[in-house]
């Protein structure tokens, strides 16, 4: 059963009609970019052994391995193959600046593009062995920031994908700080809402109705998509004979976010999706169950000065929500 907490209880529950994500830029706030390329090569022993067409599957698999394992490693890079470049720059832009192969000339090509990394990787097969190596160079110093190389038998396709993701994992390692870095907004936004009432019913029997609603989202960090959000809540009505309770608490997951649009900064927290327990007493009765909820769904607009780096403030957003933030451009 999926309950929304609505109206009733007066703390605001809305979806969010826009996500904002700290994938958004603003002016002068870039993401970096990769070039890679990707060879592969075998010997007449390995053409015997598996056949002359062998290593043009192994470099599709790098390919894959690379893409998947740059991203891991580095979420925010734009990355880009020599399709991509060829898309940019045009086919005979990218031959000219290719002429013959070699790393300066790749360098070239990735200055052409924006990159400001170049990683190259190779395959080569000889005979029985699979040699897998590559580099990464800072495109503006031409200065190498990382190399790594593997070696596994051929034939075996869940060994050599494994050794692939060994050798991705090794080329990250061995760049370190002097890799890629992902810049972008870093901090926490959080809503907090809360509700204290008490009266008679009809019949003149006391009650009190307590609410209390707090979430708290990381941004900047896992999938920007889904950040890392905690939230603990409670919703007790309790009269002489009867009562509801339902709480929740953990992890949950939040559309929330931070972005930048024409001048104004946008912060949404909610709505968050997360499983509580509910219990209902009625004259010495009880039952209980285990509701999907839906919580929260705030936004705010606030003015964004050109060439902020820290964002912090707090909103009071309605009678009984504040929402509070505290950002750093990294």
């Amino acid at each position: 059963m999926t309950h929304t907490i609505g109206r009733l209880p007066r703390i605001a529950v809305v979806a969010a009609a826009i996500l904002f994500v700290g994938g958004a830029t603003a002016v002068g706030q870039t993401d970096p970019s990769i070039y890679v390329n990707v060879t592969s090569k075998q010997d007449k022993a390995a053409d015997k052994q598996f056949g002359e067409d062998y290593h043009e599957g192994l470099r599709e698999m790098l390919e894959n391995r690379m893409f998947n394992g740059l991203k891991k490693a580095y979420p925010c890079i734009h990355y880009l193959d020599r399709s991509a470049a060829g898309q940019m720059l045009g086919v005979e832009r990218m031959r000219e600046l290719l002429g013959g192969e070699g790393e300066s000339r790749l360098q070239a090509l990735a200055g052409a593009v924006g990159a400001g990394t170049l990683g190259t990787a190779s395959v080569t097969v000889m005979g029985g062995t699979v040699v897998i190596g590559g580099s990464m160079m800072n495109t503006s110093s031409a200065k190498t920031v990382g190399r790594a190389q593997v070696v596994v038998p051929g034939g075996n396709s869940d060994a050599i994908y494994a050794a692939m993701d060994r050798f991705v994992s090794q080329l990250v390692g061995s760049a370190g700080g002097d890799g890629p870095t992902c810049r972008g907004w870093q901090g926490e936004i959080s809503a907090s809402a809360a509700q204290h009432d008490k009266g008679k019913n009809p019949n003149g029997d006391p009650f009190t109705w307590d609410i209390v609603l707090k979430i708290t989202c990381q941004i900047g960090k896992g999938d920007d998509n889904e950040p890392p959000c905690q939230l603990s809540y409670a919703n007790a009505l309790v009269g002489k004979d009867a009562s509801t309770k339902t709480s929740a608490g953990g992890q949950a997951r939040c559309n929330a976010g931070f972005g930048i649009q024409k001048g104004i900064a946008k912060i949404t927290i909610g709505s968050c999706q997360i499983k509580g327990t509910s219990e209902v007493s009625v004259g010495g009765q009880s039952a209980s169950d285990e509701p999907d909820l839906s919580l929260g769904g705030w936004e705010v607009e606030l003015p964004f000065p050109p060439g902020t780096r820290n964002l912090s403030g707090s909103r009071q957003v309605d009678r009984l929500t504040t929402v509070t933030w505290n950002l750093t451009w990294k």
